[in-house]
Parts: C-alpha cells; structure tokens; sequence
C-alpha cells in the first residue's frame, strides 16, 4: 500500500473537514505500517513529519528490518529524529547509493 498525501487536495482548516481528515489520517498511518523503507525530508519549520515518524519508529519496533532514512540540513532537529532506527544523510543519492549500491 502507498499514500500519495502530496497529491490530495487540501484539508486545512482540518476542523471543518473532519471526516475526510479522518480518513486521510488512517490512509497515511496504514499506508507508514506498511512501508519497508521510510524517508522523511527535514524541513525547519516541519511538524505533521514527527507523527509519521514516530508511526514509523513503532513499525520499526514490530519488524527491524524496516528503515528510516532523514535526509538534508535539519535531520537532527528533534530528539525523535535521534532514535537509533534513523538513518541520517544529506542528501537524497546517498539513500540512493545505501539501498542499491552500484557494483
């Protein structure tokens, strides 16, 4: 299963869209329970991340062998983003080069 979250309209203000934003909520945590490799873009203003990640780091508890990749200048900014399931790197290639390292 995946969720395409950017590509859905908005919901904002989500209290006057409550259940639509319900149910995009339990299409975005089902689809995070399913994923094998999670990549979060830091931003520095970014919230909504932390709950995906933290989804994510559940996930992680239930199957090691998931991973969490936090990419770019803020992939340290939270004590979440600090949990020994993350992976951290700069840039998006290195994901790349860590998942499918050319021979």
């Amino acid at each position: 299963m995946s969720c395409e979250w950017s590509a859905m309209d908005s919901l904002a203000p989500y209290n006057e869209h409550i259940e639509e934003s319900k149910n995009v909520s339990l299409e975005i945590s089902k689809a995070i329970l399913d994923t094998d490799i999670f990549i979060l873009i830091s931003d520095q203003k970014g919230t909504d991340m932390f709950v995906e990640l933290g989804i994510m780091i559940a996930a992680c508890h239930l199957d090691s062998t998931r991973k969490i990749y936090i990419v770019g200048e803020y992939n340290q900014r939270s004590l979440m983003q600090l949990h020994p399931f993350v992976i951290h790197v700069d840039t998006f290639e290195q994901v790349l080069s860590l998942e499918a390292p050319s021979d």
